[in-house]
């Protein structure tokens, strides 16, 4: 039987060295959902990545207007600038989707891009950074207990900065552009009368108004090449960071575990909810359940939170050590390394960097 210590250091240095990034943001850039970045994207620099952005090449000297995404619910609403343009040949301004009785529907969006991408994509990042925490206390169970114990007690954490990234990685991957829709409050009203409401029960963004269609891929787009790149960077230094030191086990760094962790279950719950939501605009009558492979990975999640709690009871001599390391150990080689096929890209590469553990 391995000792808790060894599993840890085995599990924190398989996530230390993953290959590509740890999640795919949005699925609106015409490639599969979750598809990853190749390295050649991911060893260009900041400002070659940022020129992939579709609506980079926007010429924005139309009428300027501002307005305010509406992101997660709870966080406030993203303001940013936008400008008129003439479309080019490939743009894609509508949206379409189908009606309850089975009908295909299309909505014109007004052509808007942002003023400036490179300063939209400082003013994302910022947004996602600044209200990541807040909003991985609200997300419930064991994420948002680990969120509060973290703002509550940094002694708890021994290295405090790692979690809001850790926080911000997982705002990444829960985050999904296309459920954004504008906020009527902070929106100049130009754009609100060009960016029609949806009363359709089959529209996803039913009694909303859409966020502009170019707009609304360049935010993707970032999402990818910029925010998750350097999130990714910074979390994976983190946790290289936490390996090399002296006594660094999961005993010290289980929080920022959980949460990379955490991130990965979010993405198979976005898949989740997308093929439930495929069968209910195509009135299919089939009933999806959460992948069994994420629900594996929330069994690895508690398992971390069970052992936690052992480590405090041991402080007080209510348990003995081995024995919860013992019962930890097999979530971490039988649950998280199993992933089904055909459950999603990141579950496959998830196994690929998972089976480093039983190195």
């Amino acid at each position: 039987m391995k000792q808790s210590s060894d599993v840890n250091t085995a599990g924190v240095q398989a996530l230390s060295t993953a290959p590509g990034p740890l999640f795919r943001a949005g699925g609106l850039l015409g490639t599969q959902r979750f598809k990853p970045v190749s390295k050649e994207v991911l060893d260009l620099d900041q400002s070659a990545r940022l020129a992939l952005i579709p609506g980079y090449h926007v010429a924005t000297g139309g009428s300027v207007a501002n307005i305010g995404i509406s992101v997660l619910e709870g966080v406030p609403s993203l303001q940013l600038p936008v400008a008129a343009f003439e479309p080019a040949e490939g743009d894609v301004l509508s949206r379409s989707w189908t009606s309850p009785a089975g009908e295909s529907k299309t909505i014109e969006l007004p052509p808007y891009a942002a003023q400036d991408v490179v300063d939209a994509g400082k003013r994302f990042d910022k947004h996602i950074r600044d209200n990541a925490l807040a909003w991985a206390s609200r997300q419930g169970g064991a994420i948002s207990a680990v969120a509060a114990l973290a703002q509550a007690n940094d002694k708890t954490l021994a290295y405090a900065s790692l979690f809001p990234d850790c926080a911000a990685l997982m705002f990444c991957a829960a985050h999904k552009t296309g459920s954004a829709s504008l906020d009527p409050s902070t929106t100049d009203e130009e754009v609100l009368a060009r960016s029609g409401v949806v009363d359709d029960q089959g529209y996803p963004l039913r009694g909303k108004a859409s966020m502009p269609r170019m707009v609304l891929y360049q935010l993707d787009a970032v999402l990818t090449l910029q925010t998750g790149c350097d999130l990714q960077a910074r979390v994976v230094a983190g946790l290289a960071a936490l390996r090399a030191q002296p006594g660094g086990d999961l005993r010290r760094a289980w929080q920022h575990y959980f949460v990379v962790l955490a991130a990965l279950c979010a993405n198979g719950t976005v898949i989740f909810r997308d093929q439930r939501r495929r069968a209910v605009d195509n009135h299919q009558q089939e009933e999806y359940s959460v992948p069994e492979s994420v629900r594996d990975i929330s069994k690895a999640l508690d398992a971390l939170i069970a052992q936690f709690h052992d480590w405090e009871a041991e402080k007080k001599g209510e348990l003995n050590r081995e024995e919860a390391a013992a019962s930890a150990e097999p979530f971490y080689y039988a649950t998280i390394n199993r992933g089904e096929s055909g459950e999603g890209r990141e579950i496959e590469n998830l196994d690929l960097w998972m089976q480093k553990l039983r190195a």
